[in-house]
């Protein structure tokens, strides 16, 4: 290998951090908890310092906090499918294995932690997906009593730290609900951090400082990338889009030039021109008051989109006009619009292909005769999948636009 060659590895080598930096997405190492399935009290031999030496067997790239924080105690558990270690029965929502972390009625708990590819940055917003549940069987015994078994099934929180090195909690950066479902469910964590932070520590306890600690457990696994956002009031309003109440829908701007010279468009409507959606088409959404609630998402089906664009197609208008028809006759309830893409093209492209979807979807009601202030919207990427973009059918179903129940009288 010539001089010349080696130089120009080492100078993309050396800029790799600062390309890291400006990124929009920060993958993590071994985010789907892959190794060797084993219980946390077990040894493994490992060479430290030259010589063999019986450690704690971990998960690759994640450090266990335990060795700092409670040294005494054994570090997390590693599940397979139906290894059932602590008569937990199941397998992992992605890959192969996932971690088992408990808190403990002796006032320890279980974290790990890991450097970032790239550092999170003061002031802006980011997203970190995490599948969570919580297992009503998880048996083991406690440093106080080894023969006899207990149950550490109660639901606990899991907390995300920043720090400025590993299982650092200089800063908190978000924490889930308590977990109590028992099926896996993907949970989304939003943060701000106040300054850089290179390392991120995940916990799980209870709520802290506590007199009563217990047993509890929460299951974690498949976290995605960890990806900047939109920060809370920078999303856009459609304050502006009352201005362009007299122009076209999106799927007949192409036909500007053809349109006819006499304008119908403010003519009323006659008395069977009002119901324009055939009753078939209500149920396309299943939009009932009664069965609805507050940050319920709803995908409206049957809407579709020329490739590439943010352009409605004419076969779209019904379901749009089933929504718009179902905010005229709730005007209490108030809606996010968000537009949805697979998982192929670059973080850049789907965001802007997303947020145009969305906000034409909104722009198209507001023109209708729904409140701006009732509609807003955002485009989420490919950041929130439903099915997997290895298929063509999941790469379908992933490119979508939802309405999510923002408020509603009770």
């Amino acid at each position: 290998m010539s001089r010349r060659i080696i130089g120009i590895i080492l100078l993309l080598l050396s800029l790799a951090p600062a390309l890291w930096s400006q990124m929009d997405t920060i993958p993590l190492s071994n985010p789907s908890l892959e190794g060797v399935p084993h219980q946390g009290g077990e040894r493994e031999i490992q060479i430290l310092n030259g010589m063999p030496a019986m450690a704690a067997k971990g998960v690759r790239f994640w450090q266990d906090c335990g060795v700092i924080n409670f040294p005494s105690e054994t570090p997390p558990d590693l599940h397979g499918t139906n290894t059932g270690f602590f008569d937990h029965k199941g397998g992992p929502s992605h890959g192969s294995s996932f971690l088992g972390m408990v808190s403990r009625s002796n006032d320890t708990y279980e974290s790990i932690s890991q450097k970032l590819t790239a550092p999170l940055e003061g002031g802006k917003c980011y997203e970190l997906n995490i599948d969570l549940m919580r297992s009503d069987n998880y048996l083991s015994a406690t440093k106080e009593d080894e023969n006899k078994l207990y149950n550490y099934s109660k639901p606990i929180i899991l907390y995300l730290y920043g720090g400025t090195g590993l299982c650092g909690d200089q800063e908190l950066l978000a924490q889930s609900p308590y977990v109590k479902n028992t099926d896996w469910k993907t949970y989304t964590l939003s943060f701000k951090p106040s300054r850089r932070l290179k390392f991120i520590t995940i916990e799980v306890s209870y709520k802290r400082p506590t007199l009563s600690p217990y047993n509890g457990n929460i299951l974690v696994d498949n976290l995605q990338p960890i990806v900047q956002v939109t920060c809370p009031g920078e999303e856009p309003t459609l304050a502006a889009v009352t201005e362009e109440t007299n122009v076209p829908p999106p799927h007949k701007r192409r036909k500007k030039k053809v349109e006819p010279k006499k304008e119908i468009v403010d003519i009323p409507p006659t008395p069977t021109e009002v119901a324009v959606v055939p009753a078939a088409k209500k149920k396309v959404l299943e939009l009932d008051r009664e069965n609805i609630q507050t940050n319920q998402r709803i995908e409206i089906k049957n809407l579709y989109f020329e490739a590439d664009t943010s352009t409605i197609t004419e076969g779209s208008e019904e379901v749009l006009l089933e929504v718009f028809d179902f905010l005229k006759d709730n005007d209490d309830i108030t809606i996010e619009v968000g537009g949805h893409t697979n998982g192929v093209p670059k973080h850049a492209y789907c965001d802007k292909l997303s947020r145009e979807r969305a906000k034409e979807v909104a722009s198209y009601l507001v023109r209708k005769g729904i409140q701006p202030s009732r509609i807003t919207y955002k485009g989420y990427g490919k950041r929130r999948p439903v099915a997997s973009n290895q298929t063509p059918m999941g790469r379908k179903k992933n490119q979508r636009v939802e309405i999510t129940i923002t408020a509603m009288d009770s």
